[in-house]
């Protein structure tokens, strides 16, 4: 899985209907399997490369399915100039998020500030400490603003005093929020499905053919 990021969606969905599988859940199952058959040449590829920056993608879809009212988040790892991410995720938050699709993007980019920080940390250990903030985009503008300290104090006094690390983070310049248009947000096929036609964009944008 690791390797196949565009996979990350629907397989943590199919994970979540485990225990009690209907028909529908194993046609979807199938349906996966037909799709990596037809593109077993994708993968991730790296090149030699002297750059050691870190970059992070992140991205939340707000509540899909009614039965649980669960947001979902996703987020994708760049490191220098390489064409394929090395680490990405995708999983449903675990909190209910009522404050719409700000809200859950928030809540992402607290879960994707996390693991900034680790790969920072683990990226100095081994000789390759990073010069500077580490560039985070998003598309949601509102977020942004959170994450830098503005936006409506009504809106955001509900939210978990630990959902502002990232606000921290931004303040000592562990990060640096950068604004992505929604169509080059390669996390988005992290979040939720997608047409045929964007789904086939943003995974190239994540991974390439090998050899290539």
């Amino acid at each position: 899985v690791l390797t196949r990021p565009d996979l990350l969606y629907a397989l943590s969905k199919c994970a979540q209907k485990c225990s009690c599988p209907n028909n529908l859940d194993m046609a979807r199952v199938l349906k996966i399997i037909k799709y990596v058959n037809a593109t077993k040449e994708l993968g991730l590829v790296f090149r030699p490369d002297d750059d050691f920056k870190l970059r992070c993608w992140v991205d939340a879809s707000h509540i899909q399915y009614a039965e649980d009212a669960k947001s979902h988040y996703g987020y994708a790892f760049f490191l220098g100039s390489n064409d394929s991410c090395f680490y990405a995720r995708s999983a449903k938050m675990k909190i209910v998020t009522p404050g719409g699709s700000t809200e859950s993007e928030y809540v992402a980019l607290y879960e994707a500030a996390t693991e900034v920080v680790f790969l920072r940390n683990l990226l100095e250990e081994i000789g390759f400490p990073q010069d500077g903030p580490t560039p985070v985009y998003e598309d949601n503008t509102s977020t942004i603003a959170m994450a830098k300290g503005g936006g409506s104090f009504q809106k955001q006094k509900h939210i978990l005093v630990k959902y502002h690390y990232s606000r921290e983070l931004v303040k000592e310049k562990v990060i640096e929020m950068v604004h992505c248009g929604t169509e080059d947000m390669v996390a988005d096929i992290l979040t939720k499905p997608t047409s045929k036609s964007v789904l086939k964009r943003l995974r190239n944008l994540l991974m390439r053919p090998k050899g290539h």
